[in-house]
C-alpha cells in the first residue's frame, strides 16, 4: 500500500489540532482486518515521533473469536500515560478494547479499503461491534485507503 495525500494530511491535522503540547492522550485506529490499520499506525508513529502498539500483539492464540490479554494491554498503555505522553493503539474492535480498559479514545482514524481483505469467521462479531460502537460514526477522521490514489 502506498502513502498518499490523506496521510499527510491525517499527519498535519494531528500535529496542528491534538497533538501538542505533548499529554496523556490516546489516538485510536480501528477498522476492520486486513484494511491496513498497522501500516498507518506505523506510518503516523515515524512521522508524529510516537509509539504504536498494535493490539494483534497481545491476541490470546486459538480463542475463537480472538480475545486478548487485556492486563498487559493495560499495562503498557497506562505506562505512557503515566509520563504523561501520547500513544497510538491500533486494531480491529479498539473501541471495545479501550472500553475494557477504561481508556478514553482522543482521536479516532477509521481505516476503510476497497481491497478489504476482511475474514469471513469475524464478520458476526464485527456486525456487533459497528451495531455497539459504531466506529465508523465516532471516528474523527476516516481514512479511505485506495490502491490507485
Amino acid at each position: 500500500m502506498e502513502v498518499n495525500k490523506q496521510h499527510h494530511e491525517l499527519c498535519s491535522l494531528i500535529r496542528r489540532e491534538i497533538l501538542y503540547p505533548w499529554r496523556r492522550l490516546t489516538i485510536g485506529v480501528d477498522g476492520r482486518d486486513g484494511v491496513g490499520k498497522s501500516v498507518l499506525s506505523r506510518y503516523l508513529a515515524w512521522n508524529l515521533d510516537l509509539p504504536t502498539i498494535e493490539t494483534d500483539m497481545f491476541i490470546i492464540s486459538d480463542d475463537q473469536p480472538p480475545s486478548y490479554r487485556y492486563e498487559d494491554l493495560g499495562r503498557l498503555i497506562e505506562s505512557r500515560h503515566t509520563l504523561d505522553r501520547p500513544v497510538i493503539v491500533e486494531g480491529v474492535f479498539l473501541l471495545h478494547m479501550l472500553a475494557k480498559l477504561n481508556v478514553k479514545c482522543d482521536f479516532l482514524v477509521y481505516v476503510e479499503n476497497e481491497e478489504q481483505i476482511s475474514s469471513n469467521y469475524l464478520e458476526e462479531r464485527l456486525k456487533e461491534y459497528d451495531n455497539d460502537y459504531d466506529p465508523k460514526g465516532a471516528a474523527n477522521y476516516i481514512l479511505e485507503w485506495c490502491v490507485d490514489r
